[in-house]
């Protein structure tokens, strides 16, 4: 008999600048991270990287054989061709919420205006991100409420996005969510 095929899982962090969507992609990556770059206007061809970063790439590799493909998406590039064609490949979206910000509540809110359509088809996990356990307790139902009146699992976790557990748990989270058996040990 036939080993079953691996499969390939595609997940999209995405978040406002500095959220940590970047750097999940670089903890988690067992490669090392790709940035996919777009030219800045006309010039001369150079040696170096040049452009702005549309998407940061990385593989995690999952027991089994699976893995998981990786792109963190920086808030610019969601408004053009590659945005949509990496989250209609991917399987989830994982979306930080700065905790410190102002109002967490109206940025989740913001970033759902902008990837509503690619979340509704895929799992959504929120990581709240740059909270003490104060603003955790207030924050995390709010933002949870929020995910509910769109429609939305209100699957909200606190996390550190320089821990690698925690991005770990997120993408389980996201995973699980849409494959209960997944082998994810």
């Amino acid at each position: 008999m036939a080993a079953p095929m691996a499969r390939v899982h595609e997940i999209v962090f995405i978040g406002p600048k500095g959220a940590g969507a970047a750097r999940a992609v670089e903890l988690l990556s067992d490669i090392d991270m790709v940035p996919a770059r777009v030219a800045q206007g006309p010039g001369p061809r150079r040696a170096e990287p040049r452009g702005e970063t549309l998407a940061d790439c990385g593989v995690m590799n999952l027991p089994g054989g699976d893995r998981v493909r990786l792109h963190a998406a920086p808030e610019a590039s969601r408004l053009d061709g590659l945005w949509q064609a990496l989250a209609g490949k991917a399987l989830g979206v994982v979306l930080f919420i700065d905790g410190a910000a102002a109002d967490p509540v109206a940025e989740l809110r913001r970033e759902l205006a902008q990837v509503g359509p690619f979340v509704e088809r895929g799992a959504l996990v929120v990581g709240l991100s740059h909270t003490g356990s104060e603003g955790e307790r207030l924050l995390r139902p709010a933002l949870a409420d929020a995910l509910q009146r769109e429609g939305l699992a209100p699957i909200v976790l606190s996390v550190d996005a320089r821990v690698r557990a925690d991005l770990l748990t997120l993408v389980k989270s996201a995973l699980y969510s849409l494959d209960p058996r997944a082998d994810l040990a």
